[in-house]
């Protein structure tokens, strides 16, 4: 389930920045 953890990181390092 690599597509997840990308759209999770993504979504969790587009909030941080």
């Amino acid at each position: 389930m690599i597509s997840f953890w990308l759209v999770l990181s993504a979504e969790v390092f587009g909030s941080s920045v």
